[in-house]
């Protein structure tokens, strides 16, 4: 059975590379023999057993590394665990109304921003069922999907909610803080949890406080 006995970091050096630091992964395969993975794609070379960094040699690659992150906030090889992103709670009000065979969105808007008919996030698309794929122009993803039906011709048939049928679910979705009715049209009140991405600066000076610290 072949396993890895050492991991070792090492950079290139050469300046077209878009990365710069590799990480070297050692073997001893089934029959003994000790082989090199330079960049970890599965490419092996073989090596002498003495060829294998240990002790001094291996904290030292290890330290060049860290010293790498500390300066730069830039990590490679991806050995410090640093969140790229985070959790935000977002709420939008959309408004539905029947159409001829289905429920149709006619607009929403974020929080306490204002009424839009343009086209929702795409979290809001995929929750609300809204998203038509391949897009159907005479839909613009406004009409949540109940079912796509496989066609004889390798087509797909779209199978589209009634606004009771909408209404019905959104009332019973925890996510869905209430429904309200003004004349025809039925708002449905939605939280969503988006996920927001770090600004990277502030993940650089996160990764280099870990590796100071590390």
């Amino acid at each position: 059975m072949s396993d890895i006995i050492a991991e070792v970091p090492w950079h290139c050096g050469d300046r077209d590379c878009p990365v710069g630091w590799h990480k070297a992964n050692y073997w001893v395969q089934e029959d003994g023999e000790f082989t090199i993975d330079s960049y970890g794609d599965g490419d092996h070379e073989t090596v002498d057993e003495s060829d294998v960094p240990h002790g001094e040699e291996y904290s030292s690659a290890w330290e060049q590394y860290r010293e790498h992150v500390a300066e730069t906030g830039e990590d490679p090889l991806g050995e410090y665990r640093v969140k790229s992103s985070f959790k935000r709670k977002a709420r939008y009000t959309l408004q539905f109304r029947d159409s001829i065979g289905s429920a149709i969105l006619c607009r929403w808007k974020r929080g306490r921003g204002e009424w839009t008919p343009a086209t929702p996030p795409a979290e809001v698309i995929a929750y609300m069922l809204l998203d038509d794929w391949p897009p159907n122009p005479n839909t613009g993803n406004r009409r949540p999907i109940k079912d796509s039906v496989p066609q004889p011709d390798g087509t797909l048939k779209r199978i589209h909610y009634r606004l009771k049928e909408l209404v019905d679910l959104a009332r019973a979705d925890e996510s869905v803080l209430k429904v309200t009715k003004v004349g025809p049209f039925h708002n449905i009140h939605l939280t969503l949890e988006e996920d927001i991405p770090r600004k990277p600066s502030a993940i650089a000076r996160e990764l280099r406080r870990r590796a100071r610290a590390a």
